[in-house]
């Protein structure tokens, strides 16, 4: 797309990130979660370095399964993304978990 060249003055976070199978979902990143900014010892979702073009994330997978019944075969995370001009210090890229 743009060779992983940034773009004049924007910056970009994850504000939500959630995991769903089927009918059943469970949202594993919040940044306005502060007691979330740190891994967890059950999802342990972490933030790893961004860089100007892209960011990266894990989590530790885990299963649905309703009422004993067969977990789904696929998964998918969906994140939501913000768009910042980075002057802006009251941005959402500035605040809740990315503001510590």
């Amino acid at each position: 797309m743009n060779e992983n060249v940034k773009l004049d003055k924007l910056e970009f976070v994850a504000t939500a990130c959630t995991v769903s199978a089927g009918d059943q979902s469970y949202q594993i990143w919040d940044y306005e979660n502060m007691d979330k900014c740190l891994p967890d010892e059950y999802i342990s979702f972490a933030r790893y370095g961004v860089t100007d073009a892209f960011a990266k994330y894990s989590y530790t997978g885990f299963q649905f399964r309703p009422d004993g019944a067969t977990s789904p075969d696929d998964q998918a995370i969906s994140c939501a993304v913000k768009v910042c001009h980075e002057d802006d210090m009251s941005s959402v890229c500035k605040s809740g978990c990315y503001g510590i």
